[in-house]
């Protein structure tokens, strides 16, 4: 690794992302979105607290020791509890306060977060553990929040992606982890619903049913708990303000009262909608 460049530059990185991407042949390499955070030492807050409530039970058997003096056996009964509890307070003590002052005044000890999405899917590398995604068998939730003030100023939009990674585990992807969200989010939506959109159709066309958790589609139509339309009805289906809207006899209607959240593979059901809600007007097939 070159002085100055950044950690998820480091040669042992790049190399251990690529050929992760090549054992799960992701295809060629499109993007990558990479930075580098600050390591949260978590056993620093966790020995701060334990000294924290270690302190105040040794204040108590202070304040025990110098007030209560008058009855046999009590100050050599404070006196011994105050030796079992000095070392609780001292050890975590001494670590929390080191930790807050190496992350005060000492070097800054960054992690290398990374995020390359290839053809096929996307490998994450945090704290150098890598997860490899391939869009034709994952499965992806997405979260979008606006945080409004009064309901009429927007503060901030968070962004949560939760997939399941080629070993089954599940890996969320923030805004706060990789930059320029708006850019890599719904490029992972467009691949993967591309990617499994030819099998979603197979199965709609062979079963004349396909489930998206609560949601559901048929080559008639869609629909969710007691809501149902028939695509030569809808013009359009679409997210507003958070929830599934279609677009039925010029109004909107909602389609469910379950959160986006909730719903597996929306991108895919968006996909799968507009080719159905085309083919039901004679236009081919939506372009994927």
């Amino acid at each position: 690794m070159v002085d100055g460049s950044p950690a998820y530059e480091a040669p042992e990185l790049l190399a251990r992302v690529h050929r992760t991407a090549h054992d799960a042949d992701l295809g060629g390499h499109r993007a990558v979105f990479a930075r580098t955070r600050p390591r949260i030492e978590v056993w620093t807050l966790i020995f701060g607290l334990i000294a924290a409530t270690a302190l105040a039970c040794a204040v108590a058997l202070i304040n025990e020791f110098i007030t209560v003096t008058d009855r046999p056996g009590d100050m050599a009964g404070c006196a011994f509890g105050l030796l079992c509890v000095a070392p609780f307070v001292a050890l975590p003590g001494y670590t929390f306060v080191t930790g807050l002052y190496r992350g005060t005044f000492g070097k800054p000890v960054l992690r290398a977060v990374r995020l390359d999405l290839y053809e096929r899917g996307l490998v994450f590398a945090d704290y150098g553990k890598l997860h490899c995604v391939r869009y034709d068998t994952t499965v992806i939730h997405r979260e979008l929040v606006r945080h409004m003030l009064y309901g009429l100023l927007e503060l901030k939009t968070t962004y949560r992606y939760d997939l399941v990674d080629v070993e089954g585990k599940r890996l969320s992807l923030t805004h706060e982890e990789a930059p320029q969200v708006t850019r890599w989010g719904p490029a992972i939506e467009h691949d993967l619903a591309r990617a499994q959109l030819p099998s979603v159709t197979e199965k709609l066309y062979r079963d004349d049913h396909v489930s998206f958790g609560k949601l559901w589609l048929t080559t008639r139509g869609c629909g969710a708990d007691r809501n149902s339309v028939l695509w030569s009805q809808v013009n359009q289906i679409a997210v507003i303000n958070g929830r599934l809207w279609a677009h039925v006899d010029g109004r909107w209607l909602p389609l469910t009262s379950t959160s986006l959240a909730k719903i597996p593979n929306l991108c895919v059901f968006l996909a799968l909608a507009d080719q159905l809600i085309a083919d039901s007007r004679g236009q081919g097939p939506a372009p994927a």
